[in-house]
């Protein structure tokens, strides 16, 4: 009997020595779930932080869109501006040139265009009465 009490007892003392190292190793394992759950949450507010800004950046890309697009516009009014005065410079140095008759015409004939420098110092020659009412600017 004694001897069944000492086995008795290693084994109650082997088994508080392995409920203690198994009470151990969960603590343990609870301290890293612990940890492991801490680093997901901190990545969850990262994610939330990186889609903050991914909104304002996003908003800040539309804001830019809408400014450009209207200076696209101002620079196509602006291109449709400078052809239209161009033109208009085109047919005024061409009325211009045939109300300056004084200007000997080149070998060329009808091809010699005049310039704005040829009309620089010029005079306007008398117009004819019929000509008075179809001038053009």
């Amino acid at each position: 009997m004694a001897f069944d009490l000492v086995i008795t007892r290693m084994y109650k003392r082997e088994a508080s020595i392995a409920n203690i190292c198994e009470a151990q190793t969960c603590r343990f394992r609870l301290e890293s779930l612990r940890i492991e759950v801490h680093k997901i949450r901190s990545k969850d507010k990262e994610i939330l932080r990186l889609k903050h800004e991914i909104a304002m950046k996003d908003e800040e890309m539309r804001r830019l869109k809408r400014q450009l697009d209207l200076v696209e516009k101002e620079f196509a009014s602006l291109r449709i501006a400078i052809w239209s005065a161009c033109t208009n410079m085109s047919k005024a140095v061409t009325t211009a040139a045939l109300k300056f008759p004084d200007k000997s015409p080149s070998n060329k004939g009808i091809e010699h265009f005049f310039t704005e420098e040829d009309l620089y110092g010029a005079v306007q020659s008398e117009a004819s009465p019929s000509k008075k009412g179809s001038e053009h600017y």
